[in-house]
């Protein structure tokens, strides 16, 4: 009810782009400009206040980014820790690489058992432990990862 509520009103704001996905809303505003921006971020905030007045809804912002989750005490950080108890191994350095707000919870979860958190991109206040300059340097690292432990013949 709410993304077709929202749906209505971002369509007038160019740049906005409203993403639907399963259980949340992400409206994407990098390239709405101005005064456009101000609206948006009004008509947004009126649009969502009954439902965080009534906690039907859990808002966060992200890089250029807000989104809609429901109201349960899920994150990026208790994804990465669900995923591992799943895969029920002892052998295994978790690597989180990530470059918006939201993956920040995901940095302090893998730096609590150990794992590597990596930034990518300019931010001076994250949780993360490396840093990657841009998605060209986090390819190229990638790459390099993919080969520690075979066999170059």
């Amino acid at each position: 009810q709410l993304g077709l509520i929202l749906r209505k009103q971002v369509k007038v704001f160019p740049g906005a782009v409203l993403e639907e996905k399963t259980l949340s809303l992400s409206l994407h505003y990098r390239l709405v400009k101005g005064r456009s921006l101000i609206r948006l971020k009004k008509v947004f905030s009126q649009r969502i206040k009954p439902y965080l007045a009534a906690r039907k809804i859990k808002f966060t912002v992200g890089k250029k980014v807000w989104e809609l989750r429901p109201p349960i005490e899920w994150d990026k950080g208790r994804a990465v820790l669900w995923l591992l108890r799943k895969l029920k191994s002892k052998n295994l350095l978790p690597v989180y690489i990530g470059d918006d707000l939201t993956d920040e919870d995901a940095f302090r979860a893998v730096n609590k058992i150990g794992g590597i958190s990596i930034l990518v991109g300019r931010r001076k206040d994250s949780s993360a432990k490396y840093y990657l300059k841009s998605t060209k340097d986090t390819e190229k690292f990638l790459g390099e990862l993919t080969q520690i432990g075979t066999d170059k013949k």
